[in-house]
């Protein structure tokens, strides 16, 4: 998962960090607010550390496992097949 916020949100990205996000990196002058550049900080968290994609494909909500059951897919023990 990542996360994008603006690099003066220091309360933002303390409370990512708090939630396990780490620090991948900064963009700076991405836009201007009020006359002032900002900067843009990305933070990442991993979901499924060390399982293997198929494993952790599981643990992914929403709007993906919602796409798939929209395209006529149904999870069988290993796997997404066609219903």
């Amino acid at each position: 998962m990542v996360a994008a916020i603006e690099s003066g949100n220091t309360a933002s990205i303390r409370l990512h960090e708090r939630l396990g996000f780490t620090l991948n990196g900064q963009m700076p002058q991405v836009g201007v607010k009020f006359g002032k550049w900002l900067d843009l900080t990305f933070m990442q968290l991993m979901l499924a550390p060390g399982r293997s994609p198929h494993r952790a494909e599981g643990l992914i909500a929403g709007q993906a496992r919602s796409n798939r059951y929209s395209a006529g897919l149904r999870p069988t023990a290993y796997r997404w097949e066609r219903a």
